[in-house]
């Protein structure tokens, strides 16, 4: 099987896997066939494959990263059963997918919102031995303010934000081009849009930039674009200052999803607009949002609280 890889790297790559899927499935398979013992694919049982993952869990590894090698050798054998030579029947095709809980959904606050917002404004309190304790204005405030806002305010994912050049910007439509990344079967090509807060920031740091290819989001010292990684542990810092627990930026695209839909928006809308393929995670919203207006109604039931 080992020998095979070489090939099925160059049918992922021919066939339009991103790059970084690719860079996952093959140690991932890599490490199947070692456990295996290297034999020929059509010696592969489905029992076998169960044993490699049963073993994954009974040595404690997280059901999300069992789900991760079902798909590679989900992949592995598909390619295996089709390649000329090799058209061997599929162990896999029995072989049950690792159940992954669905993760719970935690929209921000309006509190937590500002808190994080007024944290971007000034450095963190300085424990000087003889001065008074001071802070200072940081230097990119402005810019991880507009991180923020941008990700309450169009819900894209963090790596689609990292992309944003200024040439992807139009300020008289308030609205900001995505554009895909490699394939676009994860970052799907769209339009969002933003509100007039947002927009006004935008046009700021737009005023101080001069050439349109640029990055929205750079680094202030290198002035190069940033990684998701690094607006992730911008992130956690702001968030530490603002005491507000497992600040990520996922928790933003959630955050606008259901404001969306307990402000009047649709599914079919919202779906286009962060960029989903199904309704699967649309739905979970939605419930949440259905949850919230029957709470409300509880609340607010003119009979329950006149007669």
């Amino acid at each position: 099987m080992s020998k095979s890889l070489t090939g099925w790297r160059l049918h992922m790559l021919s066939g339009g896997y991103a790059t970084k899927t690719v860079d996952n499935y093959l140690p991932q398979m890599q490490r199947v066939i070692d456990w295996l013992g290297d034999p020929e694919a059509d010696d592969v049982t489905v029992w076998d494959l169960e044993g490699f993952l049963t073993e994954l869990r009974e040595t404690g590894v997280s059901e999300a990263t069992r789900q991760a090698y079902w798909r590679s050798i989900r992949s592995y054998f598909k390619w295996a059963a089709l390649k000329k030579g090799l058209g061997i029947p599929r162990p896999d095709t029995e072989l049950q997918m690792p159940c992954v809980p669905e993760p719970e959904i935690q929209p921000y606050t309006e509190q937590e919102i500002q808190a994080l917002l007024k944290a971007c404004s000034y450095t963190a309190l300085s424990r000087e031995t003889e001065r008074r304790p001071s802070r200072y204005e940081r230097p990119t405030a402005d810019r991880d303010r507009l991180i923020i806002l941008m990700l309450l305010d169009t819900g894209v994912r963090v790596s689609e934000l990292c992309r944003i050049r200024f040439r992807d910007v139009d300020l008289d439509e308030r609205s900001v081009v995505i554009r895909p990344f490699e394939t676009g079967k994860k970052s799907r090509s769209r339009t969002v849009y933003v509100g007039a807060t947002t927009a006004a920031l935008l046009w700021k740091l737009s005023a101080e930039n001069e050439d349109p290819d640029n990055y929205l989001f750079a680094s202030s010292r290198r002035n190069k674009p940033l990684d998701r990684y690094a607006v992730k542990n911008l992130l956690e810092r702001l968030g530490k200052k603002a005491g507000i627990p497992d600040c990520g930026a996922h928790r933003f695209r959630h955050t606008f999803a259901v404001q969306y839909l307990r402000n009047g928006g649709d599914i079919y809308t919202l779906k286009r607009l962060i960029g989903h393929s199904s309704f699967r995670m649309v739905q979970r919203y939605l419930q949440l949002s259905e949850a919230d207006s029957k709470r409300a109604h509880r609340k607010a039931s003119p009979v329950d609280n006149w007669v």
